[in-house]
């Protein structure tokens, strides 16, 4: 939770490892039953993000170099839509984390009941 010592940086990759980690066990409860899940990355996206920001990051943001470098929304939009509407199994792997339409297996079922259990915990709902 970061409730000490609090990083924008270390509170952005924690999020996407716990969104990976849910991911996982998501596909580990359902996908008996015909649930598919996947994490996904963009990557960098030229949008406009921590624009507002005053550190180094939001300074870079607010320069030409993401349009140069980054896709634009849109073109991560298509990228979104792949998970979506491709077939798990053939063409990627449920209880994955998908970057530009590549499908990486997650392994850590030891760890990853624990951020659904935290959820259930923060939303207090019984488990």
């Amino acid at each position: 939770m970061l409730e000490r010592d609090y990083s924008p940086v270390r509170a952005y990759g924690n999020a996407k490892m716990e969104l990976t980690l849910f991911a996982q066990e998501l596909h580990r409860r359902y996908h008996p039953r015909g649930l598919s899940a996947v994490a996904f990355h963009p990557g960098g996206v030229a949008s406009g993000f921590r624009r507002n920001s005053r550190s180094p990051v939001g300074t870079l943001f607010r320069s030409p170099v993401p349009g140069l470098f980054f896709p634009s929304p849109a073109e991560v939009a298509g990228q979104m839509r792949w998970p979506a509407t491709s077939a798990p199994g053939r063409s990627r792997t449920s209880g994955g984390y998908d970057e530009k339409r590549t499908v990486r297996a997650v392994k850590a079922p030891s760890v990853a009941a624990e951020p659904w259990d935290r959820s259930g915990e923060l939303l207090d709902l019984a488990p």
